[in-house]
């Protein structure tokens, strides 16, 4: 987050389509790592591929300067559900990737968005492996299960 205007607007980056969770009446942690501080959205409009917020309780950019370069989070309630076949990266994020034979290669560690396709960044033993998130690739999500099948495919993880 990061200040912008006088009257206390944080022009704020998220996560794909995390966006659609921050609407008018929505308390927001401030930093829920640390302080646990809740906010209410009072509006928000795009902003250059971000999101211009205002909280009902931040009225000027002293306030705003205070809670900049922290992190927002909402929970889990709040969120809205997706279609089918749809998933937040907070889904996929620590997930095993194994594949159809049953063979694991891995957790995921984290999602890199990419214009083509974002890309699962599995941690295999020590290093990475960047596997496209695309259907010809994934054979199934299961996040409950909380794991990820992947088509064996030759060269794909080695």
């Amino acid at each position: 987050m990061r200040p912008h205007g006088l009257k206390g607007m944080v022009i704020v980056q998220t996560y794909a389509d995390a966006s659609r969770n921050f609407k008018a009446g929505t308390k927001v942690i401030v930093d829920p790592e640390i302080d646990n501080n809740v906010l209410t959205i009072k509006t928000v409009s795009d902003h250059s591929g971000s999101l211009k917020v205002g909280f009902e309780e931040i009225t000027d950019r002293f306030a705003a300067e205070k809670i900049a370069k922290k992190k927002l989070a909402i929970t889990s309630d709040q969120i809205e559900r997706l279609p089918e076949n749809e998933f937040y990266e907070y889904e996929l994020i620590g997930c095993s990737v194994k594949t159809t034979n049953g063979v694991v290669h891995g957790i995921v560690e984290d999602i890199i968005n990419n214009p083509g396709n974002d890309l699962l960044k599995i941690k295999k033993e020590e290093k990475h492996v960047l596997v496209p998130i695309v259907k010809a690739l994934i054979e199934k999500i299961d996040t409950e299960k909380r794991e990820i099948i992947i088509r064996d495919i030759e060269g794909l993880i080695d």
